[in-house]
């Protein structure tokens, strides 16, 4: 009967472990998504960053102090 205990803690190891696997993937599907979105947000601020100093020179006349970074 030993045996018979220790395969089905084994099957039992291995369905939980699946599981555990797919909420991962599911959570980096999610996370994935999210970069997106961030990575989308980050092009549009800085698309309009760049609008602002462009007014800006247009207005001045000079070169606008550039952000470091």
């Amino acid at each position: 009967m030993s045996m018979i205990a220790d395969a089905m803690k084994t099957i039992q190891s291995v369905l939980l472990l699946q599981a555990k696997v797919e909420r991962l993937e599911d959570e980096l599907r999610e996370t994935r998504g999210q970069m997106k979105q961030m990575a989308n947000a980050m092009i549009a601020i800085d698309r309009r960053v760049v609008r602002l100093e462009t007014f800006e020179e247009m207005r001045t006349g000079r070169p606008a102090p550039r952000l470091e970074g």
